[in-house]
């Protein structure tokens, strides 16, 4: 096994975990904030309203994978289906779209394959792609209620379509590696 660890932001919370826990090779999702002040302990997020003390954090899905079985490249051309590559929303406001996408990495090495990635992504693309690629800071877990929603609550998809990961899969089979 070649366990990495990428933390994604920009898709919808519960939606986007229930989305990549579907992928071959992805070992565990956990749901969390960006940016939060190291030992907080969040349980609720409520980030669409003004006075919220989170605001300036991301929504995000810490995700391990087996590197072997999904490279990072296919793991984010599945993540960008799931997101607005458009968007500049900086606060999570889903009245607005969706929040900018952002791909956090704590191994230096993924830069150059994020980057890569977001320039093949953007040459679909006549405006400009807004996804960022940029150091983790930080990562503070979200309580247990937030965790695994999508499969605790079956028949809701959170904006993403559970059959789409599915789609992915079997038109990508053969980018996927054995377990």
């Amino acid at each position: 096994m070649n366990k990495k660890t990428i933390y994604l932001a920009g898709s919808t919370f519960w939606g986007g975990e229930g989305f990549l826990d579907r992928l071959p090779g992805v070992i565990d999702t956990e749901l969390g904030l960006t940016d939060v002040d190291a030992g907080t302990v969040v349980e609720t997020f409520f980030l669409a309203y003004p006075d919220s003390e989170y605001l300036g954090t991301s929504e995000c899905i810490k995700v391990d994978y087996d590197a072997d079985v999904i490279p990072l490249p296919t793991l984010l051309e599945a993540f960008f289906l799931t997101v607005d590559p458009f968007s500049t929303a900086k606060q999570i406001d889903y009245t607005e779209g969706m929040p900018q996408a952002k791909v956090y990495f704590v191994d230096p090495a993924d830069v150059a394959v994020v980057e890569k990635e977001i320039a093949a992504l953007q040459q679909g693309f006549d405006r400009a792609v807004t996804i960022e690629c940029v150091p983790l800071q930080g990562f503070t877990p979200a309580g247990t209620y937030a965790q695994d929603y999508i499969d605790r609550n079956l028949g809701e998809t959170m904006m993403i379509d559970p059959g789409l990961a599915d789609a992915f899969v079997e038109s990508h089979a053969g980018e996927f590696g054995n377990a």
